[in-house]
């Protein structure tokens, strides 16, 4: 959206009408698209956390991660998808 890079209140603050956890998913993808690991992303995950990715080009046999894997994860980055923006 054109203009949002300009007013960090806009992608903190959700309008009063919307559900509150609009700021919750607008804060998360802050976090990732700014390379946010450990302590930081898993404060936006429930401990019991199961991440269910399914075969695609990167993991052809599909994945299945836990909190801690999911984390770390993270942590290490894809080539891939070193230029990806959020």
């Amino acid at each position: 959206m054109p203009g949002l890079e300009q007013d960090p209140a806009l992608h903190t603050t959700p309008h009063p009408d919307q559900h509150p956890n609009i700021g919750t998913a607008i804060r998360y993808h802050e976090a990732v698209a700014r390379g946010a690991v450990g302590a930081e992303l898993a404060g936006f995950f429930h401990e019991d956390l199961v991440q269910q990715e399914f075969p695609n080009a990167l993991f052809p046999d599909g994945v299945r991660r836990d909190l801690d894997a999911v984390l770390r994860s993270g942590g290490r980055g894809c080539s891939p998808s070193s230029g990806s923006r959020w």
